[in-house]
């Protein structure tokens, strides 16, 4: 990215202001312990059982020794720059106070002074300063200028809704301010970060997103709806990716996104052949369902939730051929409905028809990634919900067991993933 040229003479106010040391605690990431009922939400880790012989609803434990968030690069993974370059807008203006509210004043314009080009340059302005790294002072300039009341008016407004352009725009700009990022990231990012996300909720911005997800995208593998919908989603996982406010939002928000995904996720299922972009909506969609089951048991996702939805099957039928992340962000969000009880209160019928084999399919296409996302302890703990004669009837399970441990054939497979495989079938004979 190229660099901004500032003048000195044109600071912006927060860039004036002493930036003050947030509270040195870290906030709770995703799949933290919940402090009720017992209840373990960190799938985030691989999951490997401790013991061959774990007790029926056993949490299942983690033993991968560094941590996967879900938003795992620090270029604004979940945030993904849909619309024509910037490079169609020759001069680059600096983030100063002026331009941040001149851009704002254009996409707030009801009069329809301005063309849509001139729009979409105010919105890429807007966006390229939101990916800056001067994040911190640019998140501030735009709270104080009404920034993110301004962005929902304008998706509000006319046919906003009905313009890729303008979705991908907006919902980029929210995700950039929101994302959360890995390795030395000043705690003062984050601080503006999680004030940005609070203010976007408490306006009501994920209801404007949910309302432009069913209204843009009606199916299909048309390159512009998927975009428009990658930014949606990416705009949703990224503000309740914030633990703290996530926790904070009402059961009924938490329903709605829910029930919204899952229709996201059916509509992928029936319409769409994308290769490119549906992987890359099925992270997101998939990371949001996994937060949602993780967060505070006021807010969370329980069994009744997914009674009768076909919620697992949908899951499943989603998935079009392997892509690791994709495999790894459904495997998180299983452990985490199995840590909450789903399926011991639901039934077994989900675990043993849609849950296991997906593990079972997931051993035999890729054996290391299954064993770091904590398949074999997964299915040696569901062995004891179902009993270990139902388990051993699951079609293939034995013999990809049996594949795995064979050294002949498996130069590829790791020592621990074939130790791991070797206490499994241990334990089912």
């Amino acid at each position: 990215m190229m660099g901004f040229n500032i003048q000195p003479s044109k600071r912006t106010r927060s860039q004036n202001r002493t930036l003050t040391n947030p509270s040195s605690a870290k906030r709770p990431r995703l799949f933290r312990r919940s402090s009720s009922n017992n209840i373990v939400s960190s799938s985030r880790q691989a999951l490997q059982t401790t013991t061959p012989h774990p007790s029926p609803g056993t949490i299942v434990s983690s033993s991968s020794s560094s941590t996967k968030p879900l938003q795992s690069r620090d270029d604004n993974q979940l945030s993904i720059t849909t619309v024509d370059d910037d490079r169609v807008f020759k001069k680059e203006l600096p983030p100063t106070s002026d331009n941040i509210e001149s851009a704002l004043c254009i996409i707030s314009d009801t009069n329809k002074k301005y063309t849509k080009h001139e729009i979409l340059k105010s919105l890429k302005n807007l966006r390229r300063w939101a990916k800056s790294d001067d994040r911190y002072s640019f998140c501030n300039e735009l709270l104080d200028l009404g920034g993110i009341p301004r962005f929902l008016k304008f998706l509000e407004t006319g046919n906003a809704m009905s313009d890729s352009d303008y979705i991908c725009l907006v919902s980029s700009i929210i995700s950039s301010c929101t994302f959360i990022r890995t390795g030395n990231s000043s705690p003062v990012y984050e601080e503006i970060g999680e004030k940005i996300a609070r203010k976007f909720v408490e306006r009501g911005g994920i209801l404007t997103m949910l309302q432009a997800n069913r209204e843009f995208y009606r199916g299909g593998s048309k390159v512009s709806s998927m975009k428009a919908l990658d930014c949606i989603w990416a705009s949703i996982g990224n503000i309740i990716s914030r633990k703290t406010v996530l926790d904070d939002i009402e059961k009924v928000q938490t329903l709605r996104i829910f029930d919204d995904a899952i229709a996201t996720l059916r509509l992928l299922d029936s319409t769409t052949s994308d290769t490119t972009w549906g992987p890359r909506i099925l992270v997101k969609v998939f990371s949001v369902l996994a937060f949602l089951s993780s967060c505070s048991p006021d807010a969370s996702l329980v069994a009744d939730d997914c009674k009768g939805k076909d919620v697992f099957k949908t899951c499943v039928d989603a998935i079009k051929g392997f892509d690791s992340q994709v495999w790894s962000t459904v495997s998180r969000f299983f452990v985490n409905c199995y840590n909450r009880l789903f399926f011991s209160k639901n039934g077994h019928d989900d675990l043993v028809k849609t849950i296991i084999p997906f593990y079972v399919e997931y051993m035999k296409v890729a054996p290391n990634e299954a064993f770091e996302e904590g398949a074999f302890g997964f299915l040696c703990s569901a062995g004891e919900m179902i009993g270990k004669s139902l388990m051993t009837e699951i079609p293939g399970i034995m013999s990809r067991l049996g594949d795995i441990m064979d050294s002949n054939n498996n130069d590829d497979i790791k020592r621990v993933t074939k130790i791991e495989a070797k206490k499994l079938l241990k334990y089912l004979l």
